[in-house]
């Protein structure tokens, strides 16, 4: 089915999987503080042309979630932005502290769906020109579908008052 329907079944209670086992869709955003396993130079050369998809060859998160490590079965939507840390205060200047932190991308969107289709990817992007930290923020807009299951009864229009096992945000 596209959808889980009405309360979790014994096999999504007891799965070891993960305890998001018995949930239609997942987002996770933060910083997850996976970094970029190149030299500087290496990563400067590839963010100055333009050459993400080389650099991102070299992403710690994109190798942990293609092994099925950490955060296993989520997925991220391709990246097309340049790395959001680490930028000296004020400026689109990666890091000259005498650290040289190598650009990467730390600040991240990842998401789950039980079907894929039930999951559009709008946008996935940085804001460049926000500029109060050493961070460049994230965003993504995706359009989901909702699925209520066939036991979803709803008691009160007050939030959080249900006899579903269905979460609403409003």
């Amino acid at each position: 089915p596209l959808c889980k329907t009405g309360s979790p079944t014994e096999s999504d209670k007891n799965s070891t999987d993960t305890p998001l086992a018995p949930v239609d869709h997942v987002f996770w955003a933060g910083d997850l503080n996976y970094r970029v396993d190149a030299t500087r130079e290496t990563a400067d050369k590839l963010t100055a042309s333009g050459d993400l998809e080389a650099l991102l060859l070299h992403d710690q998160l994109r190798n942990v979630l293609r092994q099925g490590g950490a955060f296993s079965g989520m997925r991220e939507a391709r990246i097309t932005f340049q790395p959001t840390y680490k930028y000296d205060s004020d400026s689109d200047v990666f890091d000259s502290s005498a650290k040289q932190r190598i650009p990467s991308w730390t600040d991240r969107i990842l998401y789950k769906a039980e079907t894929a289709s039930l999951v559009e990817i709008v946008a996935y992007d940085s804001v460049q020109d926000i500029r109060i930290s050493d961070h460049r923020p994230v965003f993504a807009d995706f359009r989901v579908r909702v699925c209520m299951g066939t036991g979803a009864t709803v008691t009160s229009n007050e939030m959080g008052e249900t006899t579903s096992q269905v979460c609403g945000i409003m």
